[in-house]
């Protein structure tokens, strides 16, 4: 699998977790925008190596085989204090 098809698979979870996600194309480096859906200063960009997603800044959030569990620390990191 491409980067775009692993950054699909990520946006399509979120999505159906009824969070905001959406690709951004560049050509430096493809990014999945994602913001939470209750307050919309929460937004960060997730990229991909191939192998795992990652933060803008290098950190791993996890391997690309788990989409789900990337979905859920993405969510809590996203998250208004208090929820």
């Amino acid at each position: 699998m491409d980067v775009m098809a692993h950054l699909e698979n990520l946006r399509a979870e979120l999505v159906r977790r009824e969070w905001k996600a959406e690709i951004r194309r560049s050509p430096d480096r493809d990014v999945l925008r994602v913001r939470n859906p209750a307050h919309s200063r929460l937004t960060d960009d997730i990229v991909c190596d191939g192998e795992v997603f990652r933060w803008p800044w290098g950190q791993g959030i996890g391997p690309v085989g788990e989409v789900t569990g990337v979905a859920e620390r993405v969510m809590y990191v996203l998250r208004e204090v208090g929820e």
